[in-house]
């Protein structure tokens, strides 16, 4: 018996060993993915340890047995001695953290992305120490720490091959509920990680605040707080003081409730109190926010450039939904209002919003704060408090150019764009696919002011939606939500839909006559655009802007007299030059009444109307009542995709008419083409300071007007060679009207 009662005894020693190596800290910065992630362990026990033949190994996405490749071999660490801690970390781990881990791994136990299980095994296969419930994912559970970090209560002894949630410390980036130690924290290395040192194995006396975080901000109407700490080695007898801003309470216990105020800062201390000595102490500072009022996210973005981030807000006015996605539960939202629109993402990774959004909803009441990642403005819900006051509303997409909106993403960030124009996709091949959270270049045939191609990107951000679609080789026309990546634009197209061939561009010859009608619109008419600079347009008489007029078989585009200026545009489809092709136009035209002419312009543009190309026919006056045909030789343009523009700026005259717009070979049109314009030239376009206008004759008079017709300067310098001053103005397009010997021309220019 006596030899029986010895070997129970030497077996229960050689486990009680094995059953004392923990696990004691695991990282997942949220800064250094790649190189900072690591796993420490501690030998707890008062004996060396023989770590041959021992492995640490991961369970993945709720999987019930460990992923078999995930093993790392502790053999290494050979006699692991009483009190001896060893780090597993990533071939980068001592770029981060000053010194070379223990064991060096690029194996998945030492990768893990805060939702999967650890554990410690021996060399006969059996679960010594656990991190997390197998068979479970961690997703949401006590056992997440996605971007932060798990450590080992100091209180802890002994190895567990059961997961005991209450000897965990985890700080993640979501909130989860009912959990002893779960704090919403992202962690970043290498500053919040300590590897190498677990705090259990210290003698030191301490005392650490756990919630809240230092330098937090509550949601305002938060009426109180649960202030709680953890202790290390306490003396005997030894009891805990709080301050709070400098009011003492003696012999507390963890958590304390403290009562709340909005608007209210507090600073707290701890002290571990021995006998009237404080031998202990920490220390956190928080505030309770106040809740800002204001009418849209226009008026919250003018805040943040006042008082900064952070601030907690309550949008009362409508916002549009423009966008919506279950990842982190993102919601794009928009101003309702056309005068002034300003976009935000709203992120809700802890669900706070339980009312199910859709596109097209307008919202009220909506309360969170500011936060900025990457750039990007981001709402952060504290309650679910916006209303839907309204469904199925039309979000009409802003048309911004691409120079525009890599010069100033902040402007059209998380609102439904479309690219001014058509694009092409860099890498379209007719076979090369989409891929998701992938990054497209698309250029638009413009350039900047040094002739480099002007590009920006699409982003396939919603996942499922791209994904092994070939990406399009034809010109494309792009709507998406605006984004940007630390001030790089970004569109974000939200359906297959959203990128789509360009109907509007022609390669080939084509005539519009504009006499089919469908469902009652003008066939023809739908790839023309008007821009209305000048008197407001009458829609009830069909005054003072380019219409469509007549009977189905019989309708021509037109535009009649007020007793204002008209400074109006009709502006065609794009077209290429193609030598013998598409180099020639023409078109029929007549006048109202040949006692008040209406001349018109005949301008040459870049698809993109970024650029002013050339005058056709300047001031032409075509006859009454008798429609004759315009013929216009393309050929100076080969080679360009262009748009022509019909411009008028008269006052008080009658009214001028175009049909049968055909773009065919110039040799099979004949030869009636009017005079051409004067010569004159301007640079640079962008501008960002001056711009510069040289003529053949002096210059009477320049005008620059914004794309509301508003007059913005108004020089008369009757000299060849002017120089405008446009510096004031914001970025942005602009007209320019040039006046030489009464002959008048306008041309569009950018201002960076």
């Amino acid at each position: 018996m006596r030899k029986l009662y010895f070997l129970l005894f030497t077996f229960f020693a050689f486990n009680l060993s094995y059953g004392q190596v923990i696990i004691t800290e695991i990282a997942d910065p949220n800064n250094a993915a790649n190189t900072g992630r690591f796993v420490e362990i501690h030998n707890v026990s008062s004996s060396d340890v023989d770590m041959t033949g021992w492995e640490l190994k991961r369970w993945t996405n709720g999987n019930a047995e460990p992923t078999a490749s995930s093993a790392i071999d502790l053999s290494s660490l050979a006699n692991f001695q009483s009190g001896e801690t060893a780090v597993i970390g990533k071939s980068g781990f001592e770029e981060v953290y000053g010194f070379p881990p223990s064991i060096v791994s690029s194996s998945a136990s030492v990768d893990s992305n805060g939702d999967d299980q650890i554990a410690v095994f021996d060399s006969e296969g059996n679960v010594i120490d656990i991190f997390g419930v197998p068979g479970e994912d961690g997703t949401g559970t006590c056992h997440e720490f996605e971007d932060g970090r798990v450590e080992r209560k100091a209180t802890v002894t002994s190895s567990n091959s059961i997961w005991n949630e209450a000897e965990w410390n985890v700080w993640a980036d979501s909130t989860v509920n009912d959990c002893t130690t779960h704090v919403n924290s992202p962690q970043t290395a290498p500053d919040d990680y300590d590897p190498g040192s677990w705090i259990g194995a210290s003698s030191e006396i301490s005392i650490s605040i756990i919630t809240p975080v230092n330098n937090t901000i509550l949601s305002p109407g938060t009426q109180s707080t649960e202030i709680s700490w953890s202790t290390l080695n306490p003396p005997s007898g030894a009891g805990v003081n709080i301050l709070v801003n400098g009011a003492e309470t003696a012999n507390v216990t963890s958590p304390f409730v403290l009562q709340l105020q909005d608007g209210t800062s507090y600073d707290v201390t701890v002290n571990i109190d021995d006998n009237g000595n404080v031998v202990a102490s920490d220390n956190v500072s928080f505030s309770v926010g106040i809740l800002t009022q204001v009418a849209d996210i226009t008026a919250l973005r003018a805040d943040i450039s006042t008082n900064g981030i952070g601030n907690y807000y309550e949008i009362t006015g409508e916002s549009y939904v423009n966008q919506t996605d279950s990842y982190k539960n993102r919601k794009w939202i928009q101003d309702s209002n056309s005068s002034s629109i300003s976009g935000m993402l709203i992120y809700d990774e802890d669900g706070i919003i339980e009312t199910t959004y859709s596109i097209g909803d307008a919202v009220t009441g909506l309360q969170g704060y500011t936060a900025e990642v990457y750039g990007t403005l981001r709402f952060i819900p504290f309650s679910d408090s916006g209303i839907i006051v309204s469904s199925g509303n039309t979000i009409a997409p802003r048309l911004v150019s691409i120079s525009n909106l890599n010069a100033d993403p902040d402007t059209y960030e998380s609102t439904l764009i479309r690219i001014a124009g058509s694009v092409e996709f860099s890498d379209a091949d007719g076979t090369t696919t989409f891929s998701n959270g992938s990054n497209y270049e698309i250029t638009d045939g413009s350039t900047d002011t040094e002739g480099v191609a002007n590009s920006t990107s699409v982003r396939t951000e919603f996942y499922g939606v791209f994904n092994s679609t070939i990406i399009p080789s034809d010109l494309q026309i792009v709507v998406g939500v605006a984004g940007q990546y630390n001030g790089a634009a970004q569109v974000y197209p939200r359906t297959l839909s959203d990128i789509e061939a360009d109907g509007c561009y022609f390669k080939e010859g084509f005539t519009h006559n504009f006499d089919v009608v469908e469902e009652g619109l003008v066939v023809d008419a739908a790839c023309w655009s008007t821009i209305d600079l000048g008197d407001v347009a009458n829609t009830a008489t069909g005054q003072g802007y380019w219409g469509l007029f007549g009977v189905v078989g019989d309708i021509n585009w037109g535009i009649y007299y007020t007793s204002e200026a008209h400074s109006d545009y009709l502006i065609s489809p794009r077209f290429s030059i193609v030598d013998g092709s598409t180099d020639g136009l023409s078109f029929f035209g007549y006048q109202q009444n040949d006692g008040y002419p209406e001349p018109i312009d005949v301008l040459v543009f870049d698809e993109n109307l970024n650029n002013f190309l050339g005058t056709l026919s300047e001031d032409l006056i075509m006859p009454a009542a008798n429609t004759d045909n315009y013929i216009f030789d393309l050929s100076a343009y080969e080679g360009e995709d262009v748009r022509i523009a019909f411009y008028t700026d008269t006052t008080n005259q009658w009214a001028v008419f175009i049909d049968d717009f055909q773009v065919t070979s110039f040799s099979s049109l004949g030869t009636n083409t009017p005079d051409q314009s004067i010569t004159f030239e301007y640079f640079p376009n962008p501008v960002e300071d001056e711009l510069t206008l040289k003529a053949q004759a002096n210059i009477d008079s320049i005008e620059v007007l914004n794309i509301l017709g508003q007059s913005l300067i108004s020089l008369s310098p009757s000299v060849m060679e002017a120089k405008v001053d446009m510096s004031s103005l914001q970025t942005g397009a602009y007209f320019v009207r040039l006046s030489v010997q009464g002959k008048i021309d306008t041309f569009r220019v950018l201002k960076n």
